[in-house]
């Protein structure tokens, strides 16, 4: 379309039109569908018509208790609605919960309902009849089973079942605030992480959880290169893992830290003999999928990392980071470089110094051609990570085959990520 003038370049640029670009596959342009926010959850006012004055005040303290409790869910932002409307806060929320009791007599039937506000479908519904006698009793129970749902369908998926088990509220919240640690991606916040789920193994040494969590814990560090150590945390982990194995491991995770360690250690064969012996008895763990994807891409086993990732993704309320940044780069592994770019650049709108996820739009954009973006792309990974080599970096990741390595090195040094010379 020639040259042009631009707004704020001081230079024309030439512009061009594309009727077509390649492309593998639809693009992944949806980036809601990651599921990274942290969920608003609206808790409104009690509905209370018709009851007496006994039972309104019992309401009132059993929507108490629930709000208390929910409030101890480190992903969750909280909004406690007053009855009064002009002290209504003016804050969108994605989520609402509704109480309210119906009274016949001396039966009371309580209910709380979840909605989704952006479609007014229900996510969950709970009730229960006592007699009003027994509403101070009942408190606890609703409290604890609507935190549950919570957790289970907006936070932390089908897994919030299993650290019930451990019946230990503050093992519980140790693990939600690992979790919640580990989605920052950060040394600091790995090792506070890793401090909370080697104390739920200390406190809980008959159940595999708090040994797994460990285990995976110390694996990322290494992958991450978080590590003074790589050895010593491999073995660490292959150790706290065996152990979770050992106590009853129903989810898989044990068997998948295990193959990480063997595919970090480049004993490819064994990595894929404890992959393909992958023991699930209940299949409701996310990480065991995610964990298993990123081994797979690895191993270059790109497309069977993208299906893995894609049911992680669908097993939890809130997607951990890395899920959406191994399956970008293993679509840039299988030269879908349009939806690995999209894919990248909706990890960074969450989470802008994810240097895996920069990686990937830099490199992406260099193999579609679109030079200027990727050379900001690359300023922009020596501005946010000023003390790593780049270079040497990819060097200490675990790919398996040379070439993959080569051509991320080629791509980001086109990028300006990686100094020539």
């Amino acid at each position: 379309m020639g040259r042009q003038a631009l707004k704020n370049i001081p230079e024309e640029v030439e512009v061009y039109e594309f009727s077509d670009l390649p492309s593998d596959g639809p693009v992944e342009s949806d980036h809601r569908s990651l599921a990274l926010e942290t969920p608003t959850l609206a808790i409104l006012p009690s509905h209370t018509e018709m009851v007496d004055d006994t039972v309104r005040a019992a309401i009132g303290m059993i929507r108490g208790d629930l709000v208390h409790s929910l409030s101890s869910i480190p992903e969750l932002s909280l909004i406690d609605v007053p009855p009064e409307p002009d002290r209504r806060p003016d804050t969108a929320a994605r989520y609402m919960i509704e109480t309210g009791v119906h009274q016949f007599g001396d039966s009371v039937r309580v209910f709380a309902v979840l909605f989704d506000v952006n479609t007014m479908n229900v996510v969950k519904s709970h009730k229960w009849t006592v007699n009003a006698t027994e509403l101070f009793a009942l408190s606890d129970r609703v409290a604890e089973e609507v935190t549950r749902s919570v957790e289970v369908e907006l936070i932390v998926g089908e897994p919030a079942r299993f650290y019930a088990e451990l019946e230990d509220p503050e093992a519980i919240q140790r693990i939600y605030l690992g979790w919640f640690h580990l989605r920052n991606e950060t040394k600091e916040d790995w090792q506070i992480a890793l401090e909370m789920f080697d104390r739920v193994a200390a406190d809980h040494p008959d159940k595999p959880y708090g040994f797994v969590l460990a285990g995976f814990a110390y694996w990322l560090g290494t992958a991450s290169q978080w590590v003074n150590d790589p050895d010593g945390a491999l073995t660490r982990a292959e150790e706290l893992a065996r152990r979770g194995a050992e106590v009853g491991d129903p989810t898989g995770m044990a068997q998948a830290v295990q193959a990480a360690v063997l595919m970090s250690r480049g004993q490819v064969d064994e990595a894929l003999a404890m992959l393909d012996h992958l023991e699930i008895v209940r299949p409701t763990c996310d990480v065991t999928y995610g964990l298993e994807g990123s081994v797979r891409r690895y191993l270059g086993q790109w497309e069977q990392a993208v299906e893995l990732l894609d049911k992680a993704m669908r097993l939890t309320g809130i997607n951990k980071p890395w899920y959406p940044t191994v399956k970008s780069s293993s679509l840039f592994l299988g030269n879908r470089l349009e939806e690995a770019a999209s894919l990248a650049q909706g990890v960074l709108d969450y989470q802008p110094n994810n240097l895996e996820a920069l990686m990937v739009l830099a490199a992406s954009e260099v193999e579609l051609g679109l030079e200027r973006r990727a050379r900001a792309t690359g300023e922009l990974i020596k501005q946010r990570f000023p003390a790593i080599d780049v270079e040497s970096w990819l060097d200490k990741t675990p790919y398996q085959r040379r070439e993959v390595i080569d051509r991320w090195k080629d791509d980001l040094t086109s990028a300006g990520a990686i100094s020539v010379g």
